[in-house]
């Protein structure tokens, strides 16, 4: 039984031209589509009343089908007057009304022609009353006053990006010139001990944002060159990207030959082992690939098709039980009940709602556990989807896996991953895994370790993608994200891909689904695209990793000590997993009247100098320091810290992210910054 897309999809006609279709009705002024794929709307012959014209004329004058270019409005409207004013005309003057389906009667020319072949007969004033509407809501006239601030839609409203938002705020606080007798302390304090004051930026996770080498450009930017050069690449393509590219992707997921190869040393050929699910073997093709505008891209994509929308969720239908019970486990389909489509996001992590609430869609956090390194406690995972699914209802649609993870910097040892994958299977649940800083894997080594222990951290080091203990779970769908703005230092490229790991054949309505949404959310760039082969022949090499991994350890290992040795300040997770640290904040430690003395509002920016939440400290550290890093709450974390058991102690603890992957120098005027910073309110 296939797991099904969600009822509102993307289709495709005869001419491949992309068609939404929605559970929404046209509005009842609109004409209904015709069965004659030769009209645009379909015609309306019969109007015999002033009310049948009119309706017809609002048709024409809302334009709908956009049949009318603009320049023609006003004689369209000049058509509308004489149609309405003929209201007792006779039969043969009501037939020659226009039949605006058809192609040779819209021509202008017959159009107005025919505006002046209705007779004269004299309007009654209901019919005067409503013309006039109708041409006022055509042109506006009834609108008083001036113009009016344009209002965006609802959906708008409820998008939040938490985490641009506050670097919004962040930065106009770092960057704004401000004259209280304590800024000018500390940027003088700051200047006095070596600080030329410049503004660093530890929020945004941009690998060239602060100009970090690896001596690997200058190859890659030729790869690059040469397909735009090659002008091959210049035109349209495929909508799921470019053959070749997709076929290299596919490639790197394909596991076949190396279980082939675990077995007897024998030289027998691989055919009859490909995609022999009895075996463990399953090796995706092109078509299991689309390329997305970067990783974000494809969760719109794949969001969008696998839930029905939160507001339009209805009663479901035999149709959609049939969907519930594989895409949300056993049990599900109940027939008399709301159920909503939700996505399981993890805690803290990227701003996953956000990209769903765009789509309409709802999601649920499950939550990671900080106190286990950052890993998933898995009877809670057990337990919390029982609620979901029993208590509050929902239909899980899938449970989204980031690893490793930002913004904890942690890496899921091939066991934890094993466990996760074996609770999807136990609820028949899909995994959608954002996979970005795959093989950005490292261990802090401590020069005074034990050999017992160089095992374990080997162990740690190696990244193991989701597909590669699904050989194992060949039932449990799994959607595969990544691309090449992390390791390979490319964001801007905004090259991503989704690969569909479907050894089962689950996933051929979405697979479908997702080839129509891919024919509206148009994939990017299609030079780059052809690049990708090549860039990712050059970084995958020993020498490139090396080239990343080597000073990304050393800022990490400098990190932590520095941290460490700050009062009111620790790292509870030691990364080993992409290009962040998730720092730990006792607000207890800290002085609420803090450094503004009496807790004054010196500059009228409406804060009075109390560290009450993660967002209070980051702003006032930007505000004082220039320096900018993300609050945790921004991550879905607690704002405004709990209590919770420390290192030892209780504790009234926050957090905040900082990005590690940029030169060494950078991190030093910041941990300089931030010692500073803390001591003021000690």
């Amino acid at each position: 039984m296939s797991l099904l897309p969600a009822t509102t999809t993307t289709t495709l006609d005869k001419e491949n031209t992309a068609i939404i279709t929605n559970n929404h009705s046209p509005p009842p002024s609109s004409p209904p589509p015709s069965n004659n794929k030769d009209n645009v709307v379909t015609s309306r012959h019969s109007h015999k009343s002033s009310g049948d014209a009119i309706a017809m004329s609002k048709d024409i004058t809302d334009n709908h089908y956009g049949i009318f270019p603009k320049h023609q409005h006003s004689r369209v409207l000049s058509s509308v007057s004489s149609v309405t004013a003929a209201s007792s005309c006779d039969e043969e003057a009501s037939s020659r009304l226009p039949s605006v389906g058809n192609k040779e009667q819209q021509s202008e020319s017959k159009f107005v022609n025919q505006s002046s072949s209705f007779g004269t007969a004299t309007p009654t004033a209901a019919d005067t009353t409503t013309t006039t509407t109708a041409i006022a809501i055509a042109t506006g006239d009834n609108d008083d006053g001036d113009w009016k601030e344009i209002e965006p839609s609802t959906t708008s409203y409820e998008i939040e990006n938490p985490i641009l938002e506050f670097m919004v705020k962040a930065f106009k606080a770092a960057t704004t010139t401000t004259t209280t007798t304590t800024t000018h302390r500390i940027h003088n304090n700051s200047i006095n001990n070596g600080d030329d004051g410049r503004l660093v930026n530890l929020a945004m996770g941009d690998p060239t944002a602060h100009g970090l080498k690896t001596g690997y450009e200058s190859p890659i930017s030729k790869e690059i060159a040469k397909i735009v050069n090659s002008a091959e690449f210049n035109g349209y393509n495929q909508s799921t990207g470019v053959a070749n590219t997709r076929e290299y992707i596919a490639s790197l997921y394909d596991l076949s030959k190396s279980h082939h190869n675990q077995g007897d040393d024998d030289d027998d050929d691989d055919e009859g082992v490909v995609n022999d699910v009895s075996s463990g073997c399953y090796k995706p093709t092109k078509d299991d690939v689309i390329m997305t505008s970067g990783v974000s891209g494809g969760l719109v994509m794949l969001f969008s098709a696998l839930c029905n929308k939160a507001a339009a969720t209805t009663t479901t239908t035999t149709t959609t039980t049939t969907n519930t019970v594989v895409g949300g486990g056993a049990g599900a389909g109940d027939n008399n009940k709301l159920r909503e489509d939700i996505i399981l996001i993890p805690r803290p992590g990227f701003s996953y709602e956000t990209i769903a609430t765009s789509c309409g869609i709802k999601t649920i956090y499950y939550d990671l556990d900080l106190d286990n390194n950052g890993q998933v406690n898995i009877e809670y995972l057990r337990n919390h989807i029982r609620e979901i699914k029993y208590y509050q209802n929902c239909n899980i649609r899938g449970i989204l896996i980031n690893n490793p993870s930002n913004p904890l910097g942690t890496n899921f040892s091939k066991s934890h991953i094993c466990d996760l994958v074996h609770v999807c299977q136990d609820f028949k649940i899909p995994i959608i895994c954002d996979q970005i800083y795959e093989r950005v894997c490292y261990s802090l080594h401590d020069n005074n370790h034990q050999e017992e222990e160089e095992e374990e951290e080997e162990e740690e080091e190696k990244f193991v993608s989701v597909h590669e203990i699904g050989v194992n779970y060949p039932k449990v769908p799994i959607f595969i994200l990544s691309g090449i703005s992390k390791l390979q230092m490319l964001p801007g490229s905004r090259i991503g891909w989704i690969v569909l790991w479907d050894p089962q054949n689950l996933l051929g309505k979405v697979r479908k689904s997702l080839l129509s949404w891919s024919t509206i959310l148009n994939g990017p760039n299609v030079q780059y695209q052809a690049a990708v082969p090549q860039i990712l022949e050059i970084t995958k090499t020993p020498g490139y990793i090396h080239s990343v991994i080597e000073p990304l350890v050393e800022n990490v290992q400098y990190l932590v000590e520095r941290i460490g040795r700050i009062r009111g300040l620790d790292t509870p997770i030691v990364p080993n997993g992409a290009v962040y640290l998730y720092v730990r904040v006792d607000l207890d430690q800290f002085h609420r009247s803090g450094c503004c003395g009496q807790g004054d509002d010196d500059d009228g920016d409406g804060w009075n100098g109390e560290l009450k939440s993660d967002k209070d400290f980051c702003l006032e550290f930007a505000k004082l320091f220039k320096t900018l890093v993300v609050p945790g709450s921004c991550f879905g974390g607690n704002s405004c810290g709990e209590k919770e058991s420390g290192r030892g102690s209780a504790g009234n603890f926050v957090y905040f992210r900082l990005f590690t992957f940029c030169p060494k120098d950078v991190l030093i005027v910041a941990m300089d910054r931030l010692e500073r910073f803390c001591r003021l309110y000690y």
